[in-house]
């Protein structure tokens, strides 16, 4: 028995295992939209059944959370405004080296 469940935000089908439906008590989240929801609502056996529908009947998608709008397609942003570079004046040199100094006789 193959089981598979699908998301409640996105629709992306995906495979689960019954252990860890236990574990969890049913809560999964989807690895497309992150959406956190019961996987036993849309719980199916790929063997056996076909997916459910999507949409499910009666809902549609309404964005009710602040996370949703943020996540939402951006306008495109404005040209930014050109920005040109300036050369940096050469490095200075290295200082010479000390003269050396001539060795006396102690």
């Amino acid at each position: 028995m193959s089981l598979a469940t699908r998301c409640t935000a996105c629709g992306t089908i995906f495979r689960v295992v019954q252990d860890q439906l236990r574990v969890s008590e049913g809560w999964v989240r989807c690895g497309r939209c992150a959406e956190v929801f019961d996987a036993r609502e849309q719980l199916f056996d790929l063997d056996r059944e076909a997916p459910p529908p999507w949409p499910p009947a009666g809902r549609e998608h309404v964005i009710d959370s602040p996370a949703e709008e943020a996540f939402a397609p951006a306008q495109p942003p404005a040209p930014a405004s050109r920005v040109t570079a300036t050369a940096l004046p050469p490095a200075p040199s290295p200082a010479p080296p000390p003269p050396a100094t001539p060795s006396r006789p102690l």
